[in-house]
């Protein structure tokens, strides 16, 4: 989403109702904001605005492979 909340008022005449914010970037703070600023123009516009928040999963990193790998079959447990 821009973080630019003067062209937000246009998106609500287009019909949006809820913002959904993906957690994975950005940092908490810059969120803090954003939805400072979704409350703050819903207030003004005197309509509820919805905010979902998009929780970041796990992150799966590779690193270097080992050079003996293990071959796994279908229904094997590991």
């Amino acid at each position: 989403m821009p973080r630019s909340p003067k062209c937000w008022p246009s998106w609500f005449g287009a019909g949006v109702d809820v913002f959904r914010l993906n957690m994975a970037h950005g940092k908490v703070e810059d969120y803090d904001l954003i939805v400072r600023d979704i409350r703050q123009i819903g207030r003004q516009m005197q309509r509820a605005l919805g905010v979902l928040v998009d929780l970041a999963g796990p992150k799966i990193r590779l690193g270097v492979l080992v050079e003996d790998p293990t071959e796994c079959t279908a229904g094997e447990r590991v």
